[in-house]
């Protein structure tokens, strides 16, 4: 009997992990899409047709150095894409990567911290 449960269990959870799944994408060289609405909407497009759900982008520094992502005047741009992506695409997830703490700390966590609208925020 405890076998029957723990096999029903199993296949249950089984079940669960597989519906909710979902496609990721990493997106390296993201600096030379953001900005650009033709490469942008091709990805989103790509994205969408796909059935990718999750977005993690690459290239964060880069976009760093040309908009400062700690001010919400210049981040907008990012803003922008992540709230596209998520309200028009069906993305439900933007991740960002990099390769050290310090960035995501002093750079990511700002960026989020000065949007106000979740859609506009990473979340991975």
């Amino acid at each position: 009997m405890r076998k029957t449960i723990f096999l029903i269990s199993l296949f249950i959870l089984l079940f669960n992990l597989k519906a909710n799944a979902n496609r990721s994408i990493y997106i390296d060289n993201f600096e030379t899409i953001l900005g650009d609405i033709t490469a942008e909407n091709t990805l989103l497009n790509y994205a969408q047709s796909n059935d990718i759900k999750t977005l993690l982008l690459y290239g964060l520094h880069i976009v760093n150095a040309n908009h400062n992502l700690s001010n919400p005047t210049s981040n907008q741009i990012l803003a922008d894409f992540i709230h596209k992506a998520k309200t028009t695409y069906g993305v439900l997830y933007v991740g960002a990567t990099a390769e050290n703490e310090g960035f995501f700390t002093n750079t990511i966590n700002t960026y989020n911290n000065s949007r106000n609208n979740s859609s506009e925020k990473f979340d991975i």
